[in-house]
């Protein structure tokens, strides 16, 4: 299961992505800042960080007045006369050079973050008026990559132009605050000066268009509802829901079985002293991957899988291991780092949902995420948890089955050019799980793997059954629904990606209620029907698009069906928990 990071750093980025709540702005008088005497200009005023009480805040500026502008010239051709009046624009205006490096941000849930750019020019900081954006990065990873974003602006910079983030907590008073390290700009190989839009007196000719990426999938689109449960009569059908979705399942693994031609790699690590939680041990693990692969065969799926299993006597050991095989394949040195906070959250007391402490010793973590820049994935599995014997979505396999699906998700991302990168470009797309999770509302994010994940590891109903009793109500009390027909839409339909990963609250749910609404949609259309909504995501497509191209419904109508049916079936799970 995914672990929700929600904290901040502050480090030179090389990145890769998910935004939460941030904004850029320019100074005000009155708001917060970062270090009294530090000065921030704005197109017309220029501002000074001082003391106001307790607190540092921005003074009321001092106005900045503009030379006089130089008189306007007539110009004269043989052809015509003209006279134009045009104001040029200089370095630090919006321009078309794209700056994303220098800063990463990962940003708690409800903080509220601004950041401005500024350039050093003429001796002096000066704050850009481009505007600013924020995309979400990997690999400056503080407890969870996928939490993390970095600040962009398009600006005319030259080359060597020394330039900087800084960093302002909102309204609320919390959040990073301060300047990140100085970066200087270097132009590509053959242009000096990045602040001016020159064109040659004889323009190139436009390269060839690339054809658009096309994601493989090995079912046809709309997916037909002549099954037994459609849209139409779902809500006739209710108590036949989830044995029709497990079966649905289970044909797909038999149909595919034939022809199934394996491509992933399984690479298996274990631990010198860890005892492995799975009954039947790397055997039985071993058969859920199968079964998980041969579930997906037709779509992308990753071309080496590294599962690393640890108990806490062990969890030194995973860090090496993981530190070696990484660099053996030579992954991005954030990506590594990353990964070995993570594997000691699996056994660290979670604080809150991303942030753990104390010495590893209870290991019953798991995490599943794309390794970027590469077409391969990593999950880490923590072992003799306390509890863990006793918990049949682990003894049965059904968290191998729930984590692999994780894999395939971000793996319809693989072949896009926009998904790869190096350490230096820090491509924001080149970490396919935040491509996925930005796509995906996380009741699907979650959901998927707690329904269809679970049937491929479940060779018999009674085992997912097994799995699937605590379903309804395992993320304990929440404030997000009460379970009615009114708010179960309402969670299902205004659910954003990345805004939804912020919120741990609704990003739980994904595991229960999500768990219910994916098992829904098998049940009418088949599993490879929520995994053809990640293949057009990949492609381009937004999920309200890709659901109607996927179902012929809209997400609008459909969410109204789901939410009746889940009321339905809640009503029959008893009260919920206070």
């Amino acid at each position: 299961m995914r672990k929700v990071s929600l904290v901040i750093a502050l480090i030179l980025g090389s990145s890769v992505i998910l935004p939460t709540y941030v904004s850029a702005a320019s100074p005000s008088a009155g708001s917060a800042c970062a270090k009294a005497g530090l000065t921030n200009s704005t197109a017309t005023k220029k501002f000074t960080c001082i003391k106001s009480g307790k607190k540092l805040v921005w003074d009321k500026g001092v106005a900045i007045v503009k030379p006089a502008s130089a008189p306007v010239t007539a110009t004269t051709s043989t052809a015509s006369t003209a006279s134009t009046a045009s104001t040029t624009p200089g370095e630090g205006d919006p321009g078309s050079t794209l700056l994303k490096d220098g800063l990463c941000v990962a940003i708690s849930a409800g903080t509220q973050v601004t950041a401005h750019l500024q350039l050093f020019i003429n001796g002096s900081w000066k704050t850009s008026s481009a505007p600013v954006t924020w995309q979400n990065v990997g690999s400056c990873d503080s407890g969870h990559k996928e939490r993390n974003s970095v600040p962009n602006a398009s600006v005319m910079i030259n080359d060597g132009t020394k330039y900087r983030w800084q960093v302002t907590p909102g309204a609320g008073g919390t959040g990073p605050d301060g300047l990140s390290p100085e970066t200087t700009y270097k132009a590509p190989a053959g242009q000096t000066q990045g602040s001016t839009n020159t064109q040659s007196s004889t323009p190139a000719a436009p390269a060839p268009a690339k054809p658009p990426f096309k994601a493989t999938m090995p079912i046809t689109l709309p997916v037909p509802q002549n099954g037994p449960i459609t849209f139409a009569n779902v809500l006739d059908h209710v108590s036949e829901i989830q044995k029709t979705a497990w079966q649905r399942v289970q044909d797909v693994i038999a149909a595919n079985s034939p022809t199934f031609k394996g491509a992933t790699n399984n690479v298996v690590h274990t631990g010198p002293n860890t005892q492995i939680d799975v009954i039947g041990g790397m055997s039985r693990i071993q058969q859920v991957l199968n079964r998980a692969e041969i579930l997906w065969s037709g779509f992308t799926q990753v071309k080496n899988f590294e599962l690393l299993m640890y108990n806490a006597q062990d969890e030194p050991w995973a860090e090496q291991d993981w530190t070696a095989t990484a660099t053996a394949n030579k992954y991005l040195a954030g990506d590594i780092t990353a990964e070995v906070r993570r594997i000691a959250g699996n056994c660290q007391t979670t604080i809150s949902p991303g942030v753990f402490s104390g010495a590893p010793s209870n290991c019953r973590g798991a995490d599943s995420s794309a390794i970027s820049n590469s077409d391969d994935s990593i999950l880490t599995f923590g072992q003799g948890g306390q509890g863990a014997a006793n918990d049949t979505m682990i003894t049965s396999g059904g968290v191998v089955g729930h984590e692999y699906n994780h894999s395939v998700q971000a793996a319809q991302w693989i072949g896009n050019p926009k998904t790869y990168c190096t350490e230096q470009t820090n491509s924001p797309n080149c970490f396919r799980s935040a491509d996925a999770n930005s796509f995906a509302p996380c009741w699907l994010i979650e959901g998927q793997g707690n329904s269809v994940g679970w049937a491929s590891a479940s060779e018999t109903y009674d085992i997912y059954t097994s799995m699937t009793k605590n379903r309804p109500y395992n993320q304990g009390p929440t404030t997000i629904t009460d379970y009615t027909q009114s708010s179960l839409r309402d969670y299902l339909f205004n659910q954003k990606p990345n805004d939804c990963i912020s919120d741990g609250n609704i990003y739980r749910l994904g595991y229960s209620v999500g768990g219910q609404a994916v098992e829904i949609l098998t049940a009418i259309a088949g599993p490879q029907s929520t995994m053809a909504l990640y293949a057009l995501g990949a492609e381009g497509q937004d999920f309200s698009t890709a659901f109607k191209n996927v179902y012929g419904i809209s997400w609008d109508e459909a969410s109204t069906i789901l939410s009746k049916v889940l009321a339905a079936e809640y009503a029959t799970f008893g009260p919920a928990p206070k």
